[in-house]
């Protein structure tokens, strides 16, 4: 999941009694290494902030063309 850090902010101060604390935020976001498109296959980011529908979808979408590609190889 990807989203700005004023929105992980805001979503993680909503969270009542969760052991992830806000002020962890800055740390986390400083060792955060994005996927790598040509060595991390399989790898959806799912941006935060569009709507859950659309999150939801865009997760959906990555799993289907994973199982499409593995179902290919298994023919092929």
């Amino acid at each position: 999941m990807h989203g700005t850090r004023a929105l992980l902010l805001k979503r993680m101060e909503a969270r009542a009694g969760h052991f992830m604390k806000a002020s962890m935020l800055v740390s986390q976001l400083a060792t955060l290494e994005p996927p790598h498109e040509t060595d991390e296959v399989n790898v959806a980011v799912v941006k935060l902030g569009q709507g859950d529908a659309e999150a939801e979808e865009r997760g959906k979408e990555a799993v289907c063309q994973d199982a499409v590609e593995r179902a290919r190889r298994f023919v092929g």
